[in-house]
């Protein structure tokens, strides 16, 4: 990780060497400047990009610090780097620390963690395991920006969009169920509806919720 300054303003970059062909840079939450430094490139050619765009990057950095406030669940939550290994949370005071060095790999761990046991509470909970089975099913996890989930009945597995442990609990209920309901009907048809309307009877109004979001 180095620092940058930009119009004054001094911003923590981190670089991360690839063997890919192209070379990035994007500002993640909390508002860091993350670059991938592709085969082709160096850091010196991308600082120099960076002060090139820096009026855009400074835009997008000012929009996660004040108008994308980092939430689990709902909740907002203040994210401290510091100079530790280890991520700790620290519930009663709504405070996540994580590592200053790999803090990228390190948040998406902790979301991984928090997720799965937020599912598994819930498949724990599901009250119509004589109505559809459950059992031996694999959750997997992965951030994208096109869809909240996928079922493959199958092989039974699920797949959930980890940015969902940044919205409401409701909206991470609803999705699993809309999965759960395809281990039963793998289309969207009238029976797979009204199957999901059994698992999630407020499925609309959250579907409505999430699109508003």
């Amino acid at each position: 990780m180095s620092k940058l300054v930009l119009k004054g303003q001094e911003v923590e970059v981190f670089y991360h060497k690839k063997k890919t062909k192209h070379s990035y840079v994007r500002v993640k939450s909390p508002g860091h400047i993350h670059v991938t430094i592709g085969r082709h490139a160096s850091k010196k050619q991308m600082d120099a990009h960076i002060q090139a765009h820096e009026d855009k990057l400074l835009s997008i950095i000012k929009k996660y610090q004040k108008h994308v406030p980092y939430r689990i669940f709902g909740q907002e939550i203040k994210q401290v780097l510091r100079e530790d290994k280890h991520v700790h949370y620290d519930l009663e005071n709504q405070v996540l620390y994580l590592p200053r060095e790999h803090s990228e790999k390190a948040l998406k761990k902790f979301e991984q963690s928090i997720l799965l046991e937020t599912v598994q509470d819930m498949l724990d909970a599901f009250p119509h395991k004589d109505f559809i089975n459950i059992k031996g099913l694999s959750i997997r996890t992965r951030y994208t920006r096109t869809v909240n989930g996928s079922c493959h009945a199958g092989r039974r597995r699920i797949n959930l969009n980890l940015y969902l442990v940044r919205k409401p609990r409701e909206f991470l209920h609803y999705v699993l169920m809309h999965e759960l309901a395809h281990l039963k009907v793998q289309n969207h048809s009238r029976d797979f509806y009204q199957v999901l309307e059994v698992l999630c009877p407020n499925y609309k109004e959250i579907k409505q919720a999430m699109k508003n979001d």
